[in-house]
């Protein structure tokens, strides 16, 4: 999002459902639904190499609950369900330092 350009930054956060992993990526982690983030989790829904990494994501920049529910999670998640190898490295990767720099 181009800083300073709250009405457009407004017009595509009302385009994505609150709770969504792409919205938790564009919103400042303050205002991150948590909630939502980790029942997407908890009903295991997450499904499929693109959703696995954003929901990764979201969850890494969110902090506490939900990076503590994806890590409980991450066996279920990226062990039941056919994914790339790259997106099981990089959901791994997200705890250090790698996770740090993507998820600021």
């Amino acid at each position: 999002m181009v800083a300073g350009d709250a009405e457009v930054e407004n017009k595509v956060l009302d385009l994505i459902p609150e709770g969504h992993a792409c919205r938790a990526l564009l919103v400042e982690p303050k205002k991150i639904d948590t909630r939502r983030l980790t029942a997407a989790l908890d009903a295991n829904t997450v499904r499929g190499d693109d959703l696995v990494v954003l929901t990764a994501l979201a969850c890494r920049r969110a902090g506490d609950d939900a990076w503590s529910t994806l890590r409980a999670e991450r066996r279920n998640l990226l062990g039941e369900q056919a994914l790339s190898g790259d997106v099981i490295v990089l959901v791994n990767n997200l705890e250090g330092a790698v996770g740090e720099r993507l998820c600021r």
